[in-house]
């Protein structure tokens, strides 16, 4: 495995944050839309973060998601 420079740590950590930004900005298109019309009570996407499946779910997400980042940072095939 080589060990990325500051360059390539930076230009994908850069990356990451776009990606970041252009989800929550969809996520939060999609919320305002299922409440403005009628699909869902506002203020109900946010209580789910109290609910069991809710997070059981978010949890195993953020487990697949840290060990597909894992596997790119250690030099790891991905799949």
């Amino acid at each position: 495995m080589t060990t990325p420079d500051n360059a390539a740590l930076t230009a994908m950590l850069l990356e990451l944050a776009s990606q970041l930004h252009v989800e929550r900005a969809r996520r939060i298109a999609l919320e305002l839309a299922l409440e403005r019309g009628g699909a869902v009570a506002g203020g109900a996407i946010a209580a789910l973060a109290d609910d069991p499946e809710f997070r059981r779910r978010s949890l195993a997400a953020l487990d697949e998601a840290m060990g597909r980042l894992t596997r790119v940072m250690t030099g790891g095939n991905g799949n």
